[in-house]
């Protein structure tokens, strides 16, 4: 999670071999003062924020091997010093705002073995250079504004087993060898004045049968054919098709906007050129966020019910340079839980969660990883739980997202298997004992869950500055008692009193900490303070016991949900949620 600019450190840096700050969020310029450092085969500057040009230093680093600036917002060209860098095997600057053509000089980039330039708003044609490139294995030109015809250079790179010229404006007919052979309609979608020499195959890739060029040999002979039959022929075609034309402009009209399915909410089919049209083609100004998964995109499904036009709910789109997953999900208009804990201007907007909607996210949360453990067969471990993946919608209703570490639990686990998950997952709400190899499991999801919930009620990152020197967010709350809660915990909780008359009501547990009734008067007893804090003491409780050291003292899932139910009933229904 660095930030700001990179600062231009490295003109001593003579021997580096290899910089990977990818995956921060760094902006503005790449230094020029890398150009000093002459030995760097690798450079990873992806899923950042950098703007302005590459400068032409890069292409000065002749030992350079690997070059990685995907998803950032780099402009520019892309200059013919590209051609500089003979050694150099993977390049990626994918998800960009580059534009201007291709140089042709990079087919002098002989080593090159994978090159993904996918995203991004580069012209012109596809340089036929690229066919110089012996050792191609992967190449991905989708999603730019290229036009003209596919190379047949293309089609006799022998290594070339994966290419994707999709959503451009190229035009032509498709070669017919090499990697043109298998390739699949996804990767050739998009580009509308396309077409194949061979019918079967046309079909197969969607795309319309090459009308053949026809000699002009002996057009003289053809134009004596009997005229009267010629123009008998003519009209009888015309006829025809003028009312195929007006039947399919009808069809049009009526059908315009149509999704693939009326049903009411999102239609369960939502193509990729409906993405991309929705996104204005995964425009920057549609641009969301950006992960190390994809970068999230807003958008807006329209359709049509009942001959009326609709817009449907916004939506998150995430898309991958090298490969699109169709992963698309209502857009939550309130963002994510982590924004309402720590938002900066919540003392002049007046706006923060209060103790009720805390309560209520937390029984969200619970409830949906309940489900994943002890509802799905296999179970699903989610094993990124943290207040960044929980998302809010317009009623406040908490729903858990980002499932690229998910995984599926085995039916018969073995105990020699080894680890899948190592260290993957956020720093701060990963279970002790994935740090020692520990494969998923649920009481991991229970252990970050815990911190989570922690996090909710004292509103402190577990990574926060008072938490080194060995004190961690679970043994903080542990050293401090019911009535200290107030010390501990955000004290935004407090800000709202209770209503006079309302009474006090069993949570199941006393101020002692141990379970039972608390005690309540035959007529109305005033609560305020005290009863937001025993709620808030409550909650902590819970959370202890899930983000307990061993992954035996933790409780289920299931015991945990119990327990956050039974405190939101015992929440007086009349407390303002504003």
């Amino acid at each position: 999670m660095f930030s700001g600019e990179i600062p231009d450190i490295f003109g001593n840096f003579t021997q580096l071999a290899s910089l990977r700050i990818g995956g921060n969020q760094f902006f503005g310029r790449i230094p020029t003062s890398i150009r000093s450092c002459q030995q760097l085969n690798t450079l990873d500057l992806a899923a950042n924020m950098l703007n302005a040009s590459i400068p032409k230093e890069i292409y000065g680093l002749s030992t350079l091997v690997r070059l990685n600036l995907r998803q950032n917002a780099l402009s520019g060209p892309l200059p013919a010093e590209v051609g500089n860098l003979i050694h150099m095997q993977f390049m990626d600057v994918s998800d960009n705002q580059l534009s201007g053509n291709i140089a042709s000089t990079i087919g002098s980039c002989s080593s090159l073995q994978r090159l993904f330039m996918a995203g991004n708003n580069f012209t012109g044609s596809i340089p036929s250079t690229i066919g110089q490139l012996a050792y191609l294995k992967a190449l991905d030109l989708s999603s730019n504004r290229l036009t003209g015809t596919i190379p047949e250079e293309l089609g006799q790179l022998q290594y070339l087993v994966q290419l994707n010229l999709s959503f451009n404006h190229l035009e032509g007919a498709v070669p017919m060898t090499g990697v043109f052979m298998n390739i699949s309609q996804d990767n050739l979608k998009g580009n509308d004045r396309l077409c194949h020499d061979n019918q079967t195959t046309a079909e197969k890739l969607g795309l319309p049968q090459c009308i053949a060029k026809r000699r002009t040999r002996h057009l003289l002979l053809k134009v004596i054919l009997p005229v009267a039959i010629v123009a008998c022929l003519m009209i009888m075609f015309l006829c025809f098709a003028c009312k195929v034309i007006y039947w399919k402009k009808q069809k049009t009209k009526r059908g315009k906007g149509r999704l693939s399915s009326p049903s009411k909410g999102l239609p369960p089919k939502i193509s990729y050129s409906d993405i991309r049209l929705a996104t204005d083609n995964f425009s920057m100004e549609n641009l969301i966020g950006k992960g190390g998964f994809g970068s999230v995109y807003k958008g807006v499904i329209r359709n049509v019910e009942d001959g009326s036009c609709t817009e449907k709910p916004s939506l998150l789109i995430d898309h991958n340079g090298e490969e699109f997953k169709a992963l698309v999900m209502e857009f939550m208009s309130h963002g994510n839980l982590d924004k309402w804990l720590y938002q900066e201007d919540d003392e002049e907007s007046g706006l923060y969660l209060t103790l009720s909607q805390r309560l209520n996210i937390a029984v969200d949360v619970a409830s949906a990883i309940d489900y994943l453990h002890h509802d799905c067969d296999p179970p699903v471990v989610h094993c990124d739980l943290k207040p960044g993946n929980v998302l809010l919608d317009d009623d406040m209703v908490a729903h858990v997202g980002d499932f690229g570490l998910a995984r599926l639990l085995p039916q018969n686990p073995s105990g020699n298997d080894s680890s899948t998950i190592g260290l993957k997952g956020s720093i701060g709400y990963i279970a002790p004992e994935y740090g020692l190899g520990g494969k998923p499991s649920t009481s991991g999801d229970v252990y970050s869950f815990g911190i989570l919930l922690l996090e909710m009620f004292i509103a402190k990152k577990p990574t926060n500055e008072m938490f080194k020197e060995g004190l961690s967010l679970n043994n903080f709350a542990t050293a401090v008692n019911e009535n200290h809660v107030m010390e501990i915990a955000d004290p935004r909780l407090f800000k709202n009193n209770w209503d006079n008359s309302l009474q006090r009501t069993d949570i199941g547990y006393s101020n002692d900490g141990s379970s039972g009734n608390s005690n309540t008067s035959s007529g109305s007893t005033i609560y305020s303070l005290d009863k937001s804090r025993e709620l808030v003491a409550a909650a902590i409780r819970v959370g202890l016991s899930c983000a307990a050291s061993s992954a035996r003292d933790r409780l289920s899932m299931r015991e945990a949900l119990a327990m956050l139910e039974k405190i939101k009933k015992a929440m007086p229904q009349t407390n303002k949620l504003y």
